[in-house]
Formats: C-alpha cells, sequence, structure tokens
C-alpha cells in the first residue's frame, strides 16, 4: 500500500512539473522547436509529450508583408498545424490595394478568373473582389496603402497545400504563396 501510495505520489508530480515545465517552453521556445531542443538536452519522455502536447494547441500568429512596387508577398510559404488557431496579420506598405484570400487546394485559376471577372462588377470594389464562391476557405478586406489588417481562422482539418493570393483584378497571378497545412 505504502509503494502504491509513494508511485501515485510520484507520478501526480511528474505531471505537475512537467505541466509548470511545459509553461516554461511554451515562454522560451516556440512549438516548432520544442523536438530539437529535446534531442539537444534529452527532456524525458512525459515531460517532451506534454511540450508537444501543449505546443499543438497553442495559436499561431503569421505577419505577412506586401513588397512595395514588387506585385508580391514578403513570404510564399508559411506552415500552420491542422486545426490550428492562426493568426494573420497583413501588412500593405505598397502604394496600391492588397487582399490576401486563402482558398481550397487546386482552386487558385478558378478563384483568381473570379476576381477578375469582378473588375466589371460595379459592386467588386465594395466585396473587396473577393469572389463569393466555396472555393474561398478566409479572406482579409481590401487595404489601402499603409494599413494593416489582423485575420483570425482556424486551420483546415485536412493538411495539404492551400493557395493565399491577393484577388484584386489581376493581381493574382503574381502574387500568391501557399499555406502549407501539416499533421
Amino acid at each position: 500500500m505504502k509503494k502504491r501510495i509513494i508511485v501515485s505520489g510520484c507520478l501526480v508530480a511528474s505531471i505537475a512539473c512537467s505541466s509548470a515545465i511545459a509553461k516554461v517552453y511554451e515562454i522560451v521556445w516556440p512549438a516548432h522547436e520544442v523536438k530539437p531542443a529535446r534531442e539537444v538536452i534529452h527532456i524525458p519522455e512525459p515531460v517532451a509529450g506534454a511540450m508537444e502536447q501543449q505546443g499543438q494547441s497553442q495559436s499561431k500568429t503569421i505577419i505577412i508583408g506586401i513588397v512595395p512596387d514588387r506585385m508580391q508577398f514578403d513570404k510564399e510559404l508559411i506552415t500552420v498545424k491542422a486545426g490550428q488557431k492562426v493568426t494573420l496579420e497583413l501588412e500593405n506598405p505598397d502604394g496600391m490595394q492588397h487582399n490576401l484570400v486563402i482558398v481550397k487546394p487546386g482552386t487558385l485559376d478558378k478563384v483568381g478568373a473570379a476576381a477578375d471577372a469582378m473588375a466589371r462588377d460595379p459592386k467588386g470594389a465594395q466585396q473587396h473582389y473577393v469572389p463569393k464562391m466555396p472555393e474561398v476557405l478566409f479572406a482579409t478586406k481590401l487595404l489601402n496603402p499603409e494599413e494593416v489588417v489582423t485575420l483570425t481562422f482556424t486551420a483546415p482539418a485536412q493538411p495539404g497545400d492551400y493557395p493565399f493570393v491577393c484577388t484584386f483584378p489581376g493581381h493574382w497571378r503574381m502574387m500568391k504563396g501557399i499555406m502549407k497545412v501539416v499533421k
């Protein structure tokens, strides 16, 4: 009986310690660096597991800017975990209007063509040149020069390569990138 109590007490202490250490690592190290740190300093398995689980549930903030006078985003690839809460901040230091639209895999050309067609629609600008179609998953508003906008969403549950693009008419051919969703 005494051994069971001691073992149970050690287990409870280990879990509490793991949680506390996971909080420290959460503050000190980004989640994507947890595995390398674990390999370098040999963190015990229960602690490492708690750290990884903690990292998977954390939200991710991504800042994307527009490269002035280049018609491109400053990032061509962003990586998020499936089901992760994502906060995307789009900064527009360019002299033109831009937006950022995330679409389903394989639908970039279709969404781009629909955005181009919106140029002929008198209400296209009011709709921020974001086509109303199921292929569009998430979108910012149309940003004026020097404007910043925040978009918060939950990453798709299905891993894959999700294009992001500026749908201001004509921009989508050059202003694009990939949001890679991983398990």
